[in-house]
């Protein structure tokens, strides 16, 4: 093997290479998100691309017209985003499904020409283009201004795309000599995603000799898993020479490690983590099973499982095994074969919704059928198997034959294919489209046969100049070519179908009815212009699909998977018959779903109990019981109609809205029947995911998929559908490029290592105990104030207790909300009694009394807590991280709940007792005293610890934040403690001397600070936004009254100290704010020390507050200071990539 190693160029001095890979490390932090947005301002369209249907489409492009992406291209007409092809089928079938009027008038404008040009007309055309060319400046032939921005998933892959500008992307990226970023339309196998590359610079200096050879092990190992490569691939000679040139030295691994220990090391830890996911899933699953061929003739079948996790709107898939299935097993193996895989991978057959099928194996069916399980044929199948059947008949094969041999000559033939090119450009054809077919893929025969007819004219003339070409073997007579145009014809809605399937994020079995009612009774329904060719096309398609889902169970299914899809509610594609029969078994299983919930059995014994019993009759029973029933629970069947009846009354959903999202959305008023659909939403249409539907992924997928050895099959396929997932992108990143690895704590990926300490579970119960303590300390002084008859501290104490009790319940009750909006998890039963505790009046009087509304939240972040050490224990990861993240979300929601509690209850309260006491106790230590000086004491640290929990909580609940290191806190809380401590003590020396004019100065700063709030308060108005109201929509008037409120509460916190609202910069905020306070603070020291009576001026604290209203203030600039300055998370993490 020649391994000839490559040497970079290493004369630079090690600062150049330090800043090289700082630069390097600059892009991957920029570019490890997991899309890119662009900002356009125009839609354009090249002047190359002059088919009629681009008048409604354009490239998303800067003011200037530079295009920013070729990825996917825009609708004028609806903003949708679509990914561009290289053809524009998919711009018409766009317009077809969503445009039809438009697209009608477009193309009875512009009619498709299809005229014999002469050789004298081609020539003049030529050079008249030419002329044009030379002359205008225009790119474009279509520009259209609209504002917006398009996303694209961020990957990696080597590409090149002159067309592309991405200057925008390389301003962000600030350094000396960028690297040059490039994004180019290609699928991915399995993936849709289109992908950044990067390309060194030619002077880059990067020592490679650092490059460990495991990373590069585990980067080929990727390539070939995720690009389904061939193990084999490492032994070419060319591949070799590749990465010696990309890093040199390296070890490359042979082929045989890979096979026998790379790959399989792989396989098995993404085989516990698949274990363990399904394990944790309660719900129904839907199977999908799709048999195979390799070029070793071979038969197999792949088995996966789909599912939707918990709360999320989404339908998961996991490849659970491929299996080699020879031709000759009967129905006992295949039985066999079934029991093994569901008891390996722990599914239950009670759990399995359906089996969606790809395979006429009748052994196989027979066995799936006799377990019980309903069997529903793939949608894709089934097209394959009905347009193949057309294909096969005698004519056709001998039509598609010929197109081949035609295609074949003129390609191979370089006047022939240029002559072909120049045709296509003057027709205004898309060039290079004809392509020869990949038969195993109907899609492309049919892309063929299309390709062929709109060139008729051109193929005819070209194959007749051209000599030494048997016509018999390549000439198609006027009769074929009516029957490839009948075909094409015909076939048309097929591929419509296959359009409509994969521009959905999942296809699911609710359209399954409505397709195929929309195909047989109409697209294929004989018309009296039809030729007895298409007659006879239309009659056995129609025939085949109806045979193929006629079983009754698979009809039933179908139907009801369709009522429970809100889409589709309205749609005539049954009788009226057949939906009173569905909606008559819907009513029954919810009914029986509401009875398992909430055990109507019971309470119907519990109700009956006493009427066997004879009681006293009281005289109101006597007077008025024939008018008051005691009126019982609401039977199930009572509840399934109101449920039913909501359900019918909601509006029907747009036809591009995702089913999951609407049921999500909406289970708040139909719970139960929002899990009926659930059992039914698990079942994909067909057993390919979107991605894989376009037919040039179909054709690439296939050929790869095919050529896989059979020892490797099964692990490689599970790979590459399970492995090449989103969360690998930022790993394989850092795999590719190890010597740009940034240092991050390891806190800062909580998903990483999600592990619950006994400190932390002490912490939650230590937070609890003081916050408790805390409010009986408060509630104790109250008291004390009423028996001493000191009735105005006792009612000023009081206030300062219920009033802002009363207003963080408003506040943990519209967390509730949005919590109930977007948490709809499993932990069901918790949630509606935090629900039923805040909606209770009786229940909220006694939080308010009692200030137990942060104690509530505390209670479940502890639960939580406690969850994740108890799945830790298990070694259940997935549950693990779940309540882990739980966790975190309801730490966030508690610390500010304990912020508000703080700054509203404790400061004012510490301001009234502190005031108290130096306006009566100037000299005098006594029990009381002490006693308010343990409240101050107390209250002022738990107010620093908040803020600086509070800080703490809000980075480590949100991914894209660095988390706060131990060193940092500290500095927050001797930061917002001594601030505190300033604050309340000079307000409180001022409102002792002069409480009317401290009372209106301190509404005055309150008034400033909230209207400095309410100017930028978008932070607040996401707080109080209606989840309902769409995001691009501007606030109701209730939105903003609600946000000027809580305004209004977050200015009394910055009376005492600094709160964010919003994400951004808080140098400037920071500096304005600090400047106020320490002038009030400077004023109020000032007062108190001229305006003070004597009697005070000699007691032994006023010197002591003196320096406390100014010194501690200092001090909590210079801990903010440093903690900016040195151990601020971003400054640390910038350290980390500058080193």
């Amino acid at each position: 093997m020649e391994n000839k190693p490559i040497t970079l160029p290493n004369n630079r001095k090690s600062a150049t290479t330090d800043d090289s890979k700082s630069e390097m490390q600059m892009v991957l932090a920029k570019m490890m998100e997991e899309k890119y947005t662009y900002t356009y301002k125009k839609l354009v369209v090249p002047m190359s691309m002059r088919s009629i249907y681009w008048k409604f489409f354009g490239f998303p492009a800067t003011d200037d017209g530079d295009i920013l992406t070729k990825v996917k291209i825009v609708c004028i007409l609806c903003k949708t985003q679509i990914a561009y092809n290289r053809n524009t089928s998919n711009l018409r079938m766009h317009l077809q499904n969503k445009h039809a009027q438009e697209l009608l008038e477009l193309e009875a404008t512009n009619p498709p020409r299809r005229q014999v040009l002469s050789q004298e007309t081609k020539e003049r055309r030529a050079q008249k283009k030419l002329l044009k060319t030379g002359l205008t400046s225009t790119q474009h032939i279509y520009t259209t201004n609209a504002d917006g921005t398009v996303q694209i998933d961020g990957d990696i892959q080597f590409v090149t795309d002159p067309n592309v500008s991405l200057s925008n992307i390389e301003d962000d990226i600030t350094i000396g000599q960028p690297l040059r970023v490039m994004i180019k339309s290609g699928s991915n196998i399995g993936s849709n995603s289109q992908n950044v590359a990067f390309l060194m610079p030619e002077d880059n200096s990067i020592n490679q000799s650092s490059i460990d050879g495991k990373t590069v092990s585990d980067a080929i190992a990727e390539f070939i898993i995720m690009d389904l490569q061939l193990p084999e691939v490492v032994e070419g000679r060319g591949f070799q020479r590749l990465v010696a040139t990309l890093r040199s030295p390296c070890e490359i691994p042979s082929k045989n490690k890979l096979e026998e220990e790379i790959i399989p090391k792989i396989y098995d830890t993404f085989r516990e983590s698949v274990a363990t996911t399904l394990s944790c899933i309660t719900s129904e699953v839907g199977l999908t099973i799709e048999e195979w061929k390799s070029n070793s003739d071979e038969r197999f079948v792949t088995v996966s499982v789909y599912y939707q996790n918990s709360g999320e709107p989404v339908l998961e898939c996991k490849v659970l095994s491929t299996i080699h299935a020879p031709l000759d097993w009967e129905e006992s193996q295949w039985g066999n074969t079934i029991d093994s895989l569901l008891l390996d991978w722990d599914l239950k057959i009670e759990r399995i919704t359906a089996v969606v099928v790809a395979t006429s194996r009748t052994e196989l069916l027979n066995a799936l059928t006799n377990r019980g399980l309903t069997l529903v044929p793939c949608l894709l199948y089934t097209l394959q198997v009905c347009a193949q059947a057309c294909f096969e008949s005698p004519e056709v094969a001998t039509i598609l034959s010929k197109c081949r041999a035609a295609i074949g000559a003129i390609i191979s033939h370089p006047a022939a294919s240029a002559a072909l090119a120049m045709q296509e450009q003057l027709l205004e054809l898309e060039e290079n489209a004809m392509l020869m077919d990949y038969p195993p893929v109907w899609t492309s025969t049919y892309n063929m046969l299309e390709q062929m007819v709109l060139r008729r004219n051109i193929v005819t003339s070209i194959l007749e100049s051209m000599e030494g070409v048997d016509q018999e073997i390549v000439d198609l007579t006027n009769d074929q070519w009516k029957i490839v145009e009948d075909l094409v014809n015909v076939l048309e809605p097929f591929k419509v179908t296959i359009m409509t399937l994969s521009e959905e994020k999942m296809p699911l079995i609710s359209l399954l009815k409505p397709l195929l009612w929309q195909l047989v009774s109409s697209h294929l329904k004989i018309k009296e212009n039809d030729s007895e060719k298409a007659k006879s096309f239309k009659e056995s398609l129609s025939d085949m699909l109806y045979d193929r889902y006629a079983d009754y169970n698979v009809t039933l299914l179908l139907q009801i998977a369709t009522t429970l899809d809100p889409r589709f509610k309205q749609l005539p594609y049954a009788t009226e018959e057949d939906k009173n029969s569905v909606a008559t078994d819907i009513k029954e299983m919810l009914t029986k779903l509401i009875q398992e919930e909430s055990g109507d059995s019971i309470s119907i014994k519990v109700e009956e109990e006493p009427l066997n019993k004879k009681s006293r009759v009281s005289g109101m029973e006597f007077l008025l019981g024939g008018l008051c029933s005691i009126k019982s629970g609401m039977p199930a069947e009572e509840k399934a109609d109101l449920e039913l009846v909501q359900y019918h009354s909601e509006s029907t959903a747009p036809l591009d809205y995702c089913p999951l999202q609407w049921w999500a959305k909406i289970s708040a008023k139909c719970p139960n029947l929002g899990k009926l659909a659930c059992k039914y939403n698990c079942v994909p249409a067909c057993c390919a995911p979107p991605s894989r539907i376009p037919a040039e992924v179909q054709v690439l997928y296939d050929t790869r998929r095919t050529a896989l050895p059979p020892h490797l099959i099964d692990k490689l396929l599970f790979l590459h559908s399970n492995h090449t997932t989103k969360q690998l992108h930022t790993r394989q990143i850092i795999d590719i490029f190890p010597i740009l690895e940034i240092n991050i704590d390891d806190v800062d990926v909580p998903l990483k290592n999600p592990t619950v300490s006994y400190l932390d579970i002490f912490f939650l119960i230590s937070s609890i105990l003081m916050h408790i303590l805390d409010v009986a300390i408060d509630i104790n002084l109250a008291i004390r104030y009423l028996l001493a008859e000191k009735v105005i501290y006792f009612t000023w104490t009081t206030v300062f207790i219920f009033l802002p009790s009363f207003i963080n319940v408003i506040i943990s009750r519209r967390m509730q909300q949005q919590d109930d909006k977007t948490n709809e998890t499993s932990d069901s039963t918790d949630l509606k009694c935090i629900h039923a505790i805040l909606s209770k009046k009786l229940y909220c009087i006694i939080l308010i009394a009692f200030q137990l509304t942060p104690v509530l939240r505390y209670y479940r972040t502890l639960k939580y807590a406690l969850n994740a050490y108890k799945f830790n224990k298990q070694n259940n990861r997935n549950a693990q991280r779940r309540y882990y993240l739980k966790m975190l979300k309801e730490d966030q929601d508690v610390a500010l709940l304990r912020v508000s509690e703080c700054f509203l209850e404790a400061a004012p309260q510490q301001i009234l007792q502190l005031t108290i006491l130096l306006k009566h106790d100037h000299n005098d230590i006594n029990f009381e005293f002490v006693h308010q000086i343990a409240s101050i004491t107390s209250s002022l640290g738990s107010m620093g610890w908040a803020m600086a929990n509070y800080h703490r909580s809000i980075r480590l609940a949100q991914q894209d934040k660095l988390n706060i290191s131990i060193i940092g806190i500290v500095l927050q809380f001797i930061w917002h403690f001594c601030i505190t401590v300033s604050r309340i003590l000079s307000l409180s020396i001022l409102a002792s001397i002069w409480p009317i004019y401290t009372i209106i100065g301190c509404i005055f700063h309150w008034i400033s600070m909230t209207l400095w709030i309410i100017i930028d308060s978008h932070g607040i108005l996401e707080f109080c936004k209606d989840s309902n109201h769409a995001p691009h929509c501007s606030p109701k008037i209730k939105e903003r009254i609600y946000s000027i409120l809580f305004s209004m509460v977050v200015g009394v916190i910055h009376v005492f100290i600094y709160l964010n609202t919003i994400d951004g910069s808080t140098l400037l905020k920071h500096v304005f704010f600090y400047i106020i306070c320490f002038l009030e603070n400077i004023i109020a020291t000032v007062i108190w020390i001229y305006v003070s009576s004597n009697e005070v001026k000699n007691s032994w604290y006023f010197n002591i507050l003196i320096i406390f209203c100014v010194i501690p203030f200092l001090l909590g600039i210079i801990a903010m200071i440093i903690y900016y300055g040195v151990f601020h998370p971003s400054l640390k993490h910038q350290n980390c990539i500058d080193k």
